[in-house]
């Protein structure tokens, strides 16, 4: 892996966990967190991949529903997730909660990824997912 890889996969890691935590120390309302993030993510992507969107072919109308699915999905899961962020009463902090929401991204994506792509799960990718397993069994403890 390049260096510059492995720097934008370090930031993209640390620009999705910070807004939540960002989000829970303004106290803001969880609707409100959730809707200025991902319209401000929104025009920051815009920004930066204009070009590129004007000179990329469209994807097939089929394919542009199921990107509008996989949209509602992720923005549903947004809104979950401001409204746990959100929730002060949590028994956990909200390292731990953003540490479980993300390992349980990471252990179903081999799993995703074979059930819609046909990818095959190796030894090792499933050997990941059952200690990412066992992890969020020691951080519910």
């Amino acid at each position: 892996m390049r260096l510059s890889d492995a720097l934008g996969i370090l930031f993209v890691g640390f620009a999705y966990a910070q807004w939540a935590i960002v989000g829970r120390y303004t106290g803001a309302p969880a609707i409100w967190v959730g809707m200025i993030v991902m319209v401000t993510a929104i025009g920051a992507m815009m920004t930066f991949s204009w070009k590129e969107l004007l000179s990329a072919s469209m994807p097939q109308p089929a394919m542009i529903g199921l990107l509008v699915i996989a949209g509602i999905l992720n923005g549903v899961a947004i809104a979950v997730q401001t409204n746990i962020m959100a929730d002060k009463t949590l028994p956990v902090s909200s390292g731990v909660v953003l540490t479980t929401m993300f390992a349980l991204m990471i252990a179903l994506a081999p799993l995703l990824s074979y059930l819609i792509n046909g990818d095959p799960i190796s030894l090792v990718q499933a050997g990941g997912v059952a200690l990412i397993l066992a992890g969020i069994v020691v951080l519910a403890l």
